[in-house]
This record gives structure tokens, C-alpha cells and sequence, in this order.
């Protein structure tokens, strides 16, 4: 089975390195909630949108 690659949930982009990496809880309509990865630099730029 193919691995497969870790994306940022904002941008979309491949991380370069595990450091790089922030999960962050977004919460769904449904009263859920799941933990997403983003880059350091774009989880700032989420929380403005949403």
C-alpha cells in the first residue's frame, strides 16, 4: 500500500520537514471535530478565514 503524503489542510503544499507540522482541532457543522495539519506559517492565516 502506498503511503501517503502529508499535505497542509490550508495551502495544500507538502511539508518539508515534521517540524514544520502544527495540528490544529477544526471543528466540523456536525458538532464534530478532527485534527488537521498545517504549516507553521499558514495556521495563523486559517484561524483569520474561518
Amino acid at each position: 500500500m502506498a503511503k501517503r503524503a502529508k499535505t497542509c489542510f490550508y495551502c495544500g503544499g507538502t511539508f518539508e520537514d515534521e517540524m514544520d507540522i502544527v495540528e490544529f482541532r477544526v471543528p466540523y457543522t456536525s458538532g464534530k471535530s478532527a485534527h488537521r495539519r498545517f504549516h507553521e506559517k499558514c495556521l495563523p492565516e486559517f484561524k483569520k478565514v474561518s
